[in-house]
């Protein structure tokens, strides 16, 4: 029996033959790059039995193209819920905190520049950053920092272990992810299992997965995206009543829960297959 198996997008590059190739495609400009990587990922699911789709949108681009629709299995990814449940705070010190690599796609700059608005309204607002990044676009982010009197307001931890990340994230009143681009972000799920409302640009995948249990914010609009964070520090219920909702919809992505579907479609294709 001979079944080919890919897990997610990410892992198409680390089979041998692929891997093989990485040499070449360094030498290749960038944009040339990024074309030729994509169509190699393209040719290995073409040619796997199985494919995990992280959410109906990562599913409508594989069908796009032309992966066949009977081998993708709409899943997600994981959190761990005990783990997080079991992280106390004392109080929250943070008025919000964001968690992830500082890139542009990412939309650190816009979360920045929204923050100064936030602190003209309130000079005390902490904003915690979590996440490492290099280059020139994190120095344009703490030059911003710098240049804006933030220094007192914004706090970049860098990277952090997995405990830190959830007492910091849990010590803060709401959750801010301005990202431009996203699958299935699991930082934003483990945020509502951690117990407080979420903040973000409205993505296609964030519908499927949360509904309108996010405040949603057009892409890429700073003001909104100031408005709706000082709308939600001023309004205790509304806060809660957007945590209540959304840690309800993390226990679904349990861990558990979401290996018991994915060895359900394994155990299917073999039995086919057998």
């Amino acid at each position: 029996m001979d079944v080919k198996f890919v897990s997610s997008l990410q892992l198409a590059l680390e089979y041998p033959y692929y891997r093989g190739i990485e040499q070449y495609l360094k030498s290749i400009p960038e944009r040339l790059r990024f074309t030729l990587k994509k169509n190699l990922r393209i040719n290995l699911l073409r040619k796997a039995d199985l494919i995990f789709a992280i959410s109906r949108h990562v599913q409508g681009l594989l069908l796009k193209a032309g992966i066949d629709g009977k081998r993708i299995y709409l899943t997600s990814s994981g959190i761990d819920v005990d783990q997080i449940s079991s992280i106390n705070v004392k109080e929250r010190v943070f008025d919000a905190c964001f968690v992830g690599a500082i890139i542009p796609r990412k939309g650190v700059l816009d979360l920045v520049k929204a923050w100064r608005m936030v602190v003209d309204l309130k000079p005390d607002a902490k904003l915690a950053i979590i996440g490492g990044g290099s280059g020139f676009y994190i120095n344009k982010v703490k030059q911003y920092i710098a240049d804006n009197g933030l220094r007192d307001n914004v706090i970049m931890t860098g990277f952090v272990g997995e405990e830190e990340k959830y007492k910091i994230m849990k010590a803060s009143k709401i959750f801010v992810f301005p990202s431009y681009l996203e699958g299935c972000p699991i930082v934003v799920c483990e945020a509502l299992a951690c117990g407080f409302p979420v903040v973000a640009y409205e993505l296609p995948a964030y519908r499927d997965f949360y509904g309108s249990n996010l405040a949603y914010i057009g892409t890429g609009n700073v003001k909104g995206l100031a408005a709706k964070i000082i709308e939600l520090l001023n309004d205790t219920d509304m806060r809660e009543e957007l945590a209540k909702a959304g840690s309800h919809i993390a226990k679904r992505y349990d861990w558990e829960t979401v290996a018991k579907q994915q060895i359900k479609a394994t155990k299917k294709l073999l039995r086919i297959r057998l």
